[in-house]
């Protein structure tokens, strides 16, 4: 995973915590991934070696729970981040979480948004960004999937729904004409054009209602055939 989806789940699994001491831990992992960007490591490296973010968590607020304070917590954790990776992520997180006295040397700032603390400030699209990547070859299939197959295919409905919608309103149409005419004529005949005009009108009706929901279910299922493109594109989960 990248920074942003490490630093997002850490975040989410630190939520009971004080925020402000989220706000430090997560300032923490923020300074060591810009170090080791700095040291031409990428951010699925940097991830790998921390290991998992619920697992940390986990590990912080036993500390804290414990009575720990958050400087020993960090400090130790720096000192690790310093050491040559011949440690499990495991070893690390257990050395980690032990107090000693080393002291805290602070690193280069992040580069990254503040709040006034040094901390990131996560914000809404943050949440909605981390982890969404857009896929360029499920991308290109998808743009062709659509052209030569989709395309057609909603046009054609759409001329479908639209020659329906005609159909019934020409029926509705021809049922007034006939009441028009109905009153020209008497008797008998003015009678059955009448009755003819009324069944055209109510086939109409019914046909107009029939096509509000199919024209509903159409744009309800092209709205979700749209969602299930981006998602696709994007890696996340389909409809």
């Amino acid at each position: 995973m990248n920074k942003d989806q490490f630093l997002y789940q850490l975040q989410q699994a630190l939520r009971p915590l004080d925020p402000e001491l989220t706000k430090e831990i997560l300032a923490d992992f923020e300074e060591h991934f810009a170090n080791g960007l700095q040291q031409s490591r990428s951010e699925e490296e940097l991830s790998k070696e921390l290991g998992d973010p619920a697992q940390i968590a986990k590990e912080y607020k036993d500390s804290i729970a414990d009575g720990q304070q958050h400087q020993d917590i960090r400090s130790s954790w720096q000192e690790n981040w310093q050491r040559p990776d011949t440690m499990t992520p495991e070893a690390r997180h257990q050395t980690a979480l032990q107090p000693d006295s080393t002291s805290w040397q602070h690193g280069s700032e992040p580069d990254t948004a503040s709040d006034g603390s040094g901390t990131k400030a996560w914000t809404a699209q943050d949440h909605q960004n981390a982890g969404q990547g857009i896929n360029e070859g499920t991308l290109v299939l998808v743009i062709v999937l659509n052209l030569f197959i989709a395309l057609p295919v909603v046009l054609s409905l759409i001329s479908v729904l639209f020659g329906f919608w005609a159909a019934a309103g020409g029926i509705g149409i021809a049922g007034l004409a006939l009441f028009a005419v109905a009153i020209l004529e008497a008797g008998i005949i003015g009678l059955i054009l009448f009755l003819f005009g009324l069944s055209l009108v109510a086939l109409a009706v019914i046909g107009l209602i029939l096509m509000v929901y199919l024209t509903k279910g159409f744009v309800y299922l092209l709205r979700q055939y749209f969602i299930w493109n981006r998602n696709l594109v994007k890696g996340g989960a389909a409809i």
